[in-house]
C-alpha cells in the first residue's frame, strides 16, 4: 500500500509541476540543507514573493511530493489519507487554484539514484550544492559515489538556469562536474564570488544565559561581484550560520532581489529547532542544541563554535556527543577524528551517549584528554541526568549526534525551559516521543 501511494503522489506532484510551472529552488548535499531552504524561503517571502517551501524535512521519494502539495503527512489516520488523496487529485487534474510561483525543495539521497528520481518528479531552475560528508557512505561506497550521487542536480537543471555550490567543500569540483548551468561559488574560501569577509560572535558578558534573552549576536560581512552585506543574526552562530547567509544572498541576487530586499530577509532569520540553536539551560548555563543530525562535517563545524566563546568564572566548554551514522567503512576513522578535535579545540569536558560513540571517548584519551574530563554513558537519558548534576552557571554545552542517538532528551534534560520542549527541540511528536 505504500508503494501504491508513494507512486500516486509523486504522479499527482508531477502534474501539479508541469500544470502550474513554479520556478524551483532544489538544495542537495550531505549537510546545511534544511537552514538554507528556510533562509531562501524566508528572504523571499519576506521581500513578497509567492513562495512555499515544504512543512517538514520532507526530502525523499515518500515525503518530497508533499512539499510541491503543501501537505503534510496523515500519519495512521485513514480519513486524513483519504483527504489527502482528494486533494492531490484535485490540484492535479480540478479546477485551477492558486499556487506559488516559487518552490524551495530539497533533493535527499540515501541511494544511488534518489537524486534522479525527485528531477522526474521537479527539475529545478536553480539547484546549490551544499557539500559532501561521510553520511550515507555505508549506501554508496566512498565520498566520491557520494558526491558522484548529489552531482546529479546540477546536471538535472532546466536549460538557462543556475548552479550555486559551497566553496568550502572539499569536493566542490566534483559536485558541480557535468553541470548544465553557469557556476557561482559561495562561502568563506578566496574562491567564492559571494565570500564571507569577517565573521564577529559577541556573547553576553556576565555568564548568565537566562530565558528571553538575546545569548549571542553573529556579525558578518559578506561581499558579492556588486555589493557589500553587513548582516547580524540574533542566537544564531558558527561557520554553517556563515555558509547558509552566502549562499542565501547569491541566490537571491540571481533571482532579482534587492539588496535592501535580502538584508530585511536575513534579519528576519529564526534559530532552526536542532540546528545549532541557542537555548538557556539549567543554573543560566547556554546550551547549543545541534541534536537534528551529524554528519561529520557538520559535527566538525559545531565543535568549532565552542571555542567562539570566552568562559567567566567557573564555566567550562562541554561537548556532548552521539554517534554519526551509515558512515560504513569511515565509521570508526570519523569517530575517532572527532574525538582528536575536541582535545585539539581544547574542550574542557567531553561527554559520550551510547556504545557507538565510544570511538570518539577513546580518541580524545588517547590525545591526551585527561580522564577526569571524559564521561562514557549508555544512554541520552544517563548522560542527561549526570548533565543536570554536574552543570555549573556560565557553561556552554554543545548537544549533537546523529537522528538515531536521540540527543534531544540530553537538551530536554538539561533546558531551562522543558515545558517548552514541543516549540523548541526535534523529534518532539508521533512515534518519537515513544522511542
Amino acid at each position: 500500500m505504500k508503494r501504491i501511494l508513494q507512486i500516486f503522489l509523486a504522479h499527482c506532484a508531477k502534474r501539479v509541476i508541469y500544470r502550474y510551472k513554479p520556478f524551483i529552488v532544489g538544495i542537495t548535499g550531505s549537510y546545511g540543507k534544511t537552514s538554507l531552504r528556510l533562509a531562501i524561503a524566508t528572504v523571499l517571502k519576506q521581500a513578497g514573493y509567492n513562495v512555499a517551501t515544504p512543512r517538514e524535512n520532507y526530502n525523499n521519494e515518500f515525503g518530497f511530493p508533499f512539499g510541491i502539495l503543501d501537505k503534510k503527512s496523515p500519519g495512521r489516520s485513514a480519513t486524513g489519507w483519504l483527504e489527502l488523496t482528494l486533494e492531490a487529485l484535485g490540484m492535479a487534474y480540478g479546477k485551477t487554484r492558486a499556487y506559488p510561483k516559487y518552490l524551495v525543495l530539497e533533493y535527499g539521497a540515501d541511494h544511488h539514484g534518489d537524486v534522479a528520481r525527485l528531477c522526474a518528479i521537479a527539475r529545478p531552475h536553480a539547484a546549490i550544492m551544499t557539500g559532501v560528508s561521510a553520511v550515507h557512505a555505508e549506501f554508496f561506497g566512498t565520498l566520491e559515489d557520494v558526491a558522484r550521487e548529489k552531482s546529479t542536480l546540477a546536471k538535472m537543471v532546466i536549460p538557462g538556469g543556475a548552479v550555486f555550490v559551497n566553496a568550502d567543500d572539499a569536493m566542490r569540483d566534483q559536485l558541480v562536474g557535468g553541470a548544465n548551468a553557469p557556476i557561482e561559488r559561495y562561502g568563506c574560501d578566496v574562491s567564492a564570488d559571494v565570500q564571507v569577509r569577517e565573521e564577529n560572535l559577541t556573547v553576553k558578558p556576565d555568564g548568565q544565559f537566562l530565558p528571553g534573552e538575546t545569548f549571542a549576536t553573529f556579525a558578518l560581512t559578506i561581499t558579492s561581484k556588486t555589493q557589500t552585506y553587513f548582516v547580524e543574526l540574533k542566537n544564531i552562530i558558527g561557520r554553517p550560520a556563515s555558509s547558509m547567509v552566502a549562499g542565501a544572498i547569491a541566490v537571491c541576487e540571481r533571482l532579482g532581489l534587492s539588496p535592501e530586499q535580502i538584508l530585511r530577509g536575513l534579519e528576519a532569520l529564526e534559530p532552526t529547532a536542532g540546528r545549532l540553536r541557542l537555548l538557556p539551560g539549567i543554573r543560566g548555563a547556554l546550551i547549543i542544541d545541534d541534536t537534528y543530525n551529524a554528519a561529520p562535517a557538520a559535527m566538525q563545524a559545531a565543535l568549532e563554535t565552542l571555542p567562539l566563546f570566552t568562559m567567566v568564572g567557573e564555566a567550562r566548554r562541554i561537548a556532548v556527543l552521539g554517534h554519526m551514522a551509515e558512515l560504513g567503512q569511515y565509521h570508526a576513522q570519523e569517530h575517532e577524528r572527532i574525538g582528536k578535535m575536541v582535545v585539539e579545540l581544547g574542550i574542557d569536558l567531553l561527554v559520550t551517549a551510547g556504545e557507538k560513540a565510544r570511538d570518539i571517548a577513546r580518541a580524545a584519551l588517547s590525545a591526551g584528554m585527561a580522564r577526569e574530563h571524559v564521561y562514557e554513558f549508555e544512554s541520552p537519558e544517563e548522560a542527561g541526568k549526570w548533565l543536570d548534576d554536574n552543570i555549573r552557571a556560565g557553561d556552554v554545552v554543545l548537544v549533537k549526534g546523529s537522528q538515531s542517538a536521540r540527543m534531544e532528551k540530553v537538551v530536554k534534560e538539561i533546558m531551562a525551559e522543558p515545558l517548552h520542549a514541543n516549540e523548541l527541540l526535534v523529534r518532539q511528536y508521533g512515534g518519537w516521543v515513544s522511542l
